[in-house]
């Protein structure tokens, strides 16, 4: 296991000014539901943004990625769920 990061908007803001142009950072968070992985990712997003300005990075949720077709399938509306598979409906 790695050790927690002490200061981890800093660290992305590292991993950012690292990038070459048209490179991406893609960070992932994973946790039990409800454990507060959306709220994390909000917050980091809103303090890096704070430094490098609105949208420099989003969060987006991956909600549905875990699911299959087979599970899509059976949703309320299966032809939305599985054409969305974890999109935001906002962005």
């Amino acid at each position: 296991m790695s050790a927690p990061l002490i200061n981890p908007v800093g660290h992305l803001l590292q991993l950012i000014a690292a990038c070459k142009p048209g490179q991406r950072v893609i960070v992932g968070l994973v946790g039990l539901p409800g454990s507060g992985k959306s709220t994390l990712a909000r917050a980091l997003q809103a303090q890096v943004n704070t430094h490098l300005g609105q949208n420099a990075i989003l969060a987006v949720g991956m909600d549905g990625f875990h699911l299959s077709k087979q599970q899509l399938s059976h949703m309320p509306d299966p032809q939305e769920a599985l054409a969305r598979r974890g999109a935001p409906l906002d962005l």
